[in-house]
């Protein structure tokens, strides 16, 4: 009986059930930016794959058919967190990334756990005017804000009620710590005795210097530390039919070392705000050489109104940028030539870049090296193809020729020199002198009259 008077007076929250057993969801952002965080507040090592992240869009009213699902094989131990972020974000701290998904308005998390054929819910998260939620829905968070879970004495607040488990902060707070825990106290085997037996992976006495073994571990140094980076020399944003987008696109990088480089850990990343990404895991490229990255292996995305792409290390370091290119056009490539990026008409995949650009200037001089066929006519003349082909004495030949730009010795034309008759040269002369005659008739006469008179004073 006095069990129950206790019972009956104690305070509600006295019964609430107990934290620190599974997995917690911790944080949420949504909005501009995005991230799920999960935390491990137990006592053990959790292993993630027996677990999954789902969202569900606040239409939802049920679990079983999620939106979009977020795994991970990976170790949670005591105390550690993960995240999964949206791409290119938290680049540096992401267990995992996806494409923006959740719903500002409203959505809900499920973290569920697989146990047979089913998955059954560990913990659950709805937000703003989601359906789905633990016993009340949280407010929506806003842009640049989260939904970050209690903690009281240490520890995270669960008392499966979202509208009271959670606050919205200012400050985004992801954790993506987890770490292993050190065994200070390592156990050995022993005999019948209880006397400790010796290890099998005692040491040598005489350890020699970068061995290794139990009292000489040395930390494993990047085989690529001292090598120079990979750079991207070329992108072909827009294929030349009968090529497609979806197939034919690439992104050219460059070794400049005398061996091989090995691409475990880096990704490429493509976009104005680098949507898009690829881990070059398994791929390496040659001494001195080129490796060539197609759109139907990477689904990375060349715009043909603007992008630029980038490559990051295996700490998600930018290594290597491209400038940003604008109105790619059909069949050119942005190559990097001498140190600059341009455009180029002449794509060179897995090859050195050359600069050629296709302009009116390079089609008429590859039609002036054509001879031309002797004219039927003086009006024949077809000057819009390269292949085009006009008689000397064609007046639409001497005018295009007057709208065309570039070196004079280009477009000099050797004009055949003609001799003039004798007697047109007389005719011309004898023409000069009448008409001579005739505009100063007066000052004649008056210089005949000046000349008599003074021929008969002399006299």
């Amino acid at each position: 009986m006095l069990i129950v008077v206790i019972a009956l007076f104690l305070p509600q929250t006295a019964w609430a059930e107990p934290t620190n057993t599974h997995l917690l969801i911790t944080e949420i952002q949504t909005g501009a930016e995005e991230y799920i965080e999960v935390n491990n507040p137990t006592d053990e090592t959790l292993d993630f794959s027996e677990y999954r992240l789902e969202y569900y869009s606040a239409n939802a009213t049920s679990y079983g058919s999620p939106f979009k699902t977020f795994t991970a094989t990976t170790p949670i131990y005591p105390g550690g967190s993960i995240i999964f972020s949206s791409n290119d974000y938290l680049n540096d701290q992401a267990t995992g990334h996806f494409a923006k998904t959740l719903s500002d308005s409203g959505g809900t998390i499920r973290l569920s756990k697989q146990d047979g054929s089913s998955w059954i819910t560990v913990d659950a998260v709805g937000w703003g005017s989601a359906k789905l939620f633990e016993t009340s829905a949280h407010t929506k968070p806003g842009d640049n804000k989260s939904l970050s879970r209690k903690i009281n004495s240490n520890s995270f607040v669960d008392n499966d009620n979202n509208s009271q488990d959670f606050d919205i902060t200012d400050t985004l707070t992801p954790n993506s710590t987890n770490i292993k825990p050190v065994d200070e106290n390592p156990q050995q085997p022993v005999d019948s005795d209880d006397t400790p037996l010796p290890s099998d992976n005692t040491p040598p006495d005489d350890p020699v210097p970068g061995q290794g073994g139990a009292n000489n571990e040395e930390p494993s140094i990047d085989p690529r530390a001292n090598l120079q980076k990979p750079t991207i020399t070329e992108l072909l944003p827009d294929p030349a039919d009968p090529k497609t987008d979806a197939n034919d696109e690439y992104i050219e990088l460059y070794n400049p070392n005398d061996q091989i480089f090995d691409l475990a850990g880096y990704k490429l990343q493509t976009g104005n705000n680098f949507t898009y990404s690829f881990d070059l895991s398994g791929l390496s490229i040659p001494p001195m050489g080129y490796l060539v990255i197609y759109s139907k292996d990477s689904n990375l995305a060349l715009s043909n109104t603007s992008s630029k792409a980038r490559l990051l290390d295996n700490n998600s370091v930018v290594i290597n940028q491209t400038d940003q290119y604008n109105d790619a056009e059909e069949g050119q490539a942005w190559s990097l030539i001498g140190g600059v990026w341009q455009w180029t008409s002449t794509p060179s995949p897995g090859a050195l870049n050359l600069f050629t650009i296709t302009t009116a200037l390079s089609v008429i001089k590859s039609s002036k090296t054509t001879k031309a066929p002797k004219a039927t006519t003086p009006k024949t003349t077809k000057a819009k193809s390269s292949n085009a082909k006009a008689t000397k004495a064609s007046p639409a030949k001497k005018t295009a020729k007057k709208e065309e730009k570039g070196p004079a010795n280009n477009f000099e034309e050797t004009q055949n020199q003609q001799e003039v008759h004798p007697l047109m040269l007389g005719g011309a002369g004898l023409f000069a002198l009448s008409y001579g005659m005739y505009e100063y008739r007066f000052e004649a006469t008056n210089f005949w009259r000046r000349f008599t008179r003074l021929k008969i004073f002399s006299n």
